[in-house]
């Protein structure tokens, strides 16, 4: 019989622990959940160089990202107003996917929140030659 006890108490202790962890991953679980994070507004290059505003597209209901504002260098030409980013659309894994418009060509991009406030852009051209940008959101 006290062996019985003993496994009980045991049972109560690990349901106990349990109960505590499954409420503990609540707390230092991140206060955004991606499906809650929306593109939607102006968003500035970590470098500060173009902020671009996402938007649904003219054409479309995908979102597009538009350069609202530049810092250029000397020799450099404008590409204000200029969308930069079309076909941007939620993926299977809660991110988004679209295309990165370089001249004439489109390169896939990927697009990965990093937090509510900050996402990655990252594009690919021939799944070998990567180059990620970082945006935070302005408010």
């Amino acid at each position: 019989m006290k062996i019985f006890c003993r496994n009980a108490y045991a049972h109560r202790n690990n349901f106990a622990f349990s109960l505590v962890l499954f409420s503990w991953m609540f707390v230092v679980t991140p206060t955004f959940a991606k499906d809650e994070i929306s593109l939607l507004g102006k968003w500035r290059l970590s470098d500060q160089s173009v902020t671009v505003n996402i938007a649904p597209c003219k054409d479309s209901a995908d979102l597009c990202a538009t350069i609202v504002n530049e810092v250029l260098q000397p020799g450099e030409t404008s590409a204000l107003g200029s969308v930069v980013v079309k076909e941007i659309r939620r993926d299977a894994k809660g991110g988004w996917r679209g295309k990165f418009l370089d001249g004439k060509d489109e390169i896939s991009a990927v697009i990965k929140a990093k937090s509510k406030d900050v996402v990655d852009f990252k594009g690919c051209a021939f799944l070998v030659f990567c180059e990620t940008q970082t945006y935070n959101r302005i408010n």
